[in-house]
């Protein structure tokens, strides 16, 4: 990836559910929105801002949809369960 404005990486970023912001140490804080202190990441380099922000990402949408399986099994289970 090249050297990319900021505005580049909202782009980018902001449709997958991550902000990206600079802070007062000129470190570009990335973290899933809503997220808590304990998953913000720091970094001075911009490209790598972006990429682990798409990394956040894709592991929170594989978290959810992990999530979501188990739920539906278990749903699924519950309504066998009942009809019988």
């Amino acid at each position: 990836m090249t050297t990319m404005a900021m505005k580049a990486a909202r782009h980018i970023l902001t449709p997958l559910g991550v902000s990206i912001k600079k802070n007062d140490y000129d470190e570009f804080v990335v973290n899933l929105k809503g997220g808590k202190e304990a998953t913000t990441y720091y970094t001075n380099d911009i490209e790598d801002a972006v990429n682990t922000g798409m990394d956040m990402a894709k592991r929170a949408r594989e978290y959810a949809q992990a999530t979501f399986t188990v739920r539906d099994e278990a749903v699924a289970r519950v309504i066998r369960k009942e009809a019988k």
